[in-house]
């Protein structure tokens, strides 16, 4: 376990990081004809939202946090997104979002 300072508190029984990359491949295609494309960024944004879902009903806040005045329970979210570019009026055909996960842990002594 591990017992630490950050800024002003005790931090005790973090676990890190662990980074994660979901890549999505789409149908490039002028978006004034966007039937013939397939939108990877709406995909992804879809597919995100239901692992979020999954991944907050499996982690809920721990009843204890409260007590040791966590601020902020286990989280799984994206912090960066990257497709290859073009113009505005065109669907790309891929994209990429990556993001990573928190845990809280508390340990017993």
């Amino acid at each position: 376990f591990w017992i630490d300072t950050a800024d002003k508190q005790p931090c005790v029984g973090t676990s890190g990081m662990i980074p994660w990359k979901l890549h999505v491949t789409g149908k490039l295609f002028h978006s004034g004809l966007c039937d013939k494309a397939i939108n990877p960024l709406e995909l992804a944004m879809d597919a995100i939202k239901e692992i979020q879902l999954q991944f907050y009903k499996d982690f809920p806040p721990h009843p204890k946090e409260q007590v040791y005045g966590f601020t902020i329970p286990s989280t799984m979210k994206p912090t960066q997104w990257s497709y290859p570019g073009g113009v505005i009026n065109q669907i790309p055909g891929e994209c990429t979002i990556s993001g990573d996960v928190r845990f809280i842990l508390l340990l017993r002594i």
